[in-house]
């Protein structure tokens, strides 16, 4: 039994997760990583639900970085993610706080001013 469960930590270890099955953040230059927010990306309205989150300032949690005011700095770093698809749901965009503005490679396609820690601009990726 010992040597099973050394094999499954080992496994997700190497796939990049932890023990709990949670994604091992990578670090990023001149960020603060938060963690992993565990939110549903499906069912939660958090625009950081399923994801590894990070701040240019001090944390507050996983699912609000930076805070409600989106002090902590602008992460475009999910820009990357446009047009991905996981578990059969395609990455097309994602809300961000209006302090920041879309980033390049998106667009606005309306605004947020009902999900906590708003208001958010919906950003979409080019091309979708």
């Amino acid at each position: 039994m010992r040597i099973l469960l050394v094999a499954l930590v080992a496994a997700a270890t190497a796939t990049g997760l932890t023990a709990c099955g949670k994604p091992d953040c990578p670090a990023k230059a001149s960020y603060n990583s938060c963690g992993y927010c565990s939110l549903d990306r499906v069912t939660s309205s958090n625009p950081h639900a399923g994801m590894c989150t990070y701040c240019t300032g001090a944390c507050v949690d996983a699912c609000n970085p930076c805070g409600t005011d989106g002090g902590g700095g602008c992460d475009t770093s999910w820009v990357s993610r446009c047009g991905t698809t996981s578990g059969g749901i395609q990455f097309v965009g994602q809300p961000v706080p209006k302090t920041c503005g879309c980033p390049s490679g998106t667009y606005d396609a309306g605004d947020d001013n009902v999900t906590a820690g708003g208001p958010y601009d919906i950003c979409i990726c080019n091309g979708y």
